[in-house]
């Protein structure tokens, strides 16, 4: 089966990744020198909804076509290294990243990776909350989704139980606003 535009999968899944953050703290060693990143991280970091890895792609290899469940997120790939033959596509839109810029899209959307270059791929790749949440929803899907026990060790929510908004407040229906989404976009596109 092809993947990319008209390729056989040579070498499918070659990829690695480097956990830089998570749940709300830096989890990786982060080189002195990458002084940028880690204040574009720290910056970001409210509105982190999962992790920041980088993913590095392998020449002539491809990841094909998925989807995720949460669609309480949007993913956002800052192009870091971005050789001649890579790509992705979402919801059947092709794009391709850009040294230095952002490229958003909604995981549940269909969406494929390739790099048919010679260079390996670099990308920046972040989960951050869906942009049509509000505060009390991302209050309590965090809640929800265990790390209230981690954010309250750590002091973050001043409470043992659950915030007062989640309690206060049914459980989002986040499926409805994530799917007003379209594809990729870039963040300046809101």
């Amino acid at each position: 089966m092809p993947y990319g535009p008209g390729r056989a999968d040579r070498r499918p899944r070659r990829r690695t990744s480097g956990g830089l953050f998570d749940e709300g703290r830096f989890t990786g060693e982060l080189p002195a020198r990458c002084v940028a990143t880690r204040e574009l991280i720290t910056r970001m970091a409210p509105h982190i909804s999962g992790e920041v890895v980088l993913r590095r792609m392998a020449p002539e290899s491809s990841l094909p076509p998925h989807y995720d469940d949460n669609d309480y997120q949007q993913t956002v790939h800052l192009g870091l290294t971005v050789p001649p033959g890579c790509g992705i596509r979402v919801d059947g839109r092709s794009r391709t990243w850009e040294e230095g810029k952002a490229l958003a899209f909604s995981p549940v959307f269909l969406h494929e990776v390739w790099n048919h270059g010679e260079r390996p791929r670099d990308v920046l790749l972040i989960d951050v909350w869906h942009m049509d949440l509000t505060g009390p929803e991302i209050e309590a899907l965090t809640w929800a989704s265990g790390r209230h026990s981690r954010l309250t060790k750590q002091g973050a929510t001043g409470e043992t139980g659950a915030p007062s908004s989640a309690a206060s407040s049914p459980a989002p229906n986040c499926r409805g606003s994530a799917r007003r989404s379209t594809g990729c976009r870039s963040p300046a596109g809101r």
